[in-house]
């Protein structure tokens, strides 16, 4: 798949989210196979503003990319502003513009989803950010702000028209947030509105309905948020379908533990010794949450403080599963 200048491999994207696609998270779906990862989504007013930690927030380690760097907001000046200083502080692979966040706090400044009522905005905003940066510009949307406003296959006309070299559709509404099934007769709408590629976005949880997706969508790839959190092998199974036509290998205990350790390791080197440990606690909840056991060890984890006796209980915890039961069986 090309994306203006930018070929990436074939497979799945990992889809920006907040506090949990940090560098750690990035780095292990990129060398699990994702074909693209995404930063968290960044405020264009932060950066506009030059604030310290939202540019923090853009960074990342060489071996992440290919990485795009996800910006929101409503101003096309503040976000074409903002898209040229992540360009020249960080010179990302891609900068992406979030139009379907549905978050209240989006929503009620005319952020993320909010923009789905006004296409022509949306169209302002590509502009801008198209004529600020020499990287491709992309997008991601959701199907429309309601069942009665599904606006796919025009808004992504117009971010054809005005230059995004990519689209991104979540196949749900403002209105489901993150209920309901994701109807994926959206994104073959949008597909066949625009000749840029088109990627899809919503209940992919597996390896067999993304290549049933993209089949039945003719959409370029799939992204995926939620079903990786805890299962960044996702990545790996998707390609590999896609590539031979059958189901990868699934982990072993052995490569879970020891994915789950690397993974802990990274997060405190990012975020220190304390810190690092809190916030790991959300992907370790999912890395065992199907496992025999699973709910006693996550309380049990979730008040643990010390590196040694958490890597020492996951040592305990892992050598009790059978290889059965570690792949969720």
């Amino acid at each position: 798949m090309r994306i203006g200048r930018l070929t990436m491999e074939r497979g799945a994207l990992l889809a920006p989210l907040c506090g949990i696609t940090t560098g750690p998270f990035r780095r292990i779906c990129r060398r699990l196979g994702a074909s693209l990862v995404f930063s968290e989504t960044i405020s264009a007013d932060g950066l506009y503003q030059m604030n310290r930690r939202t540019i923090a927030l853009a960074r990342f380690a060489p071996e992440e990319r290919p990485i795009g760097v996800q910006v929101f907001g409503c101003d096309p000046e503040r976000i074409a502003v903002a898209a040229r200083i992540v360009e020249d502080l960080v010179q990302p692979d891609l900068i992406d513009l979030n139009f379907g966040c549905p978050v209240p706090k989006f929503v009620k400044n005319d952020k993320g989803a909010a923009l789905l009522k006004d296409p022509p905005r949306i169209g302002r905003i590509v502009r801008a950010a198209v004529r600020a940066v020499s990287v491709p510009v992309t997008a991601k949307i959701r199907a429309g702000w309601d069942e009665r406003t599904v606006r796919a296959a025009e808004i992504a006309r117009v971010v054809e028209a005005e230059g995004g070299a990519l689209l991104t559709v979540h196949a749900r509404t403002r209105a489901q947030a993150y209920g309901g099934e994701a109807n994926w007769n959206w994104v073959a709408d949008a597909v066949r509105a625009v000749s840029i590629p088109v990627v899809g976005n919503g209940d992919i949880a597996d390896a067999e309905t993304a290549e049933r997706r993209i089949a039945e969508t003719g959409c370029a790839a799939v992204m995926i948020g939620r079903a990786s959190i805890g299962n960044p092998w996702i990545f790996r199974e998707v390609r590999h379908r896609l590539l031979h036509g059958v189901d990868a290998p699934a982990p072993s205990p052995e490569e879970r533990l020891r994915m789950i350790r690397e993974h802990l390791a990274l997060h405190i080197e990012d975020r220190g010794l304390f810190t690092g440990i809190r916030e790991f606690r959300r992907h370790l909840s999912s890395y065992v949450r199907a496992l025999p056991g699973s709910a006693a060890f996550r309380s049990w984890a979730n008040a643990v403080e010390s590196r040694e006796e958490l890597e020492a209980g996951l040592e305990t915890f892992f050598s009790r599963l059978s290889p059965g039961a570690a792949h969720g069986s």
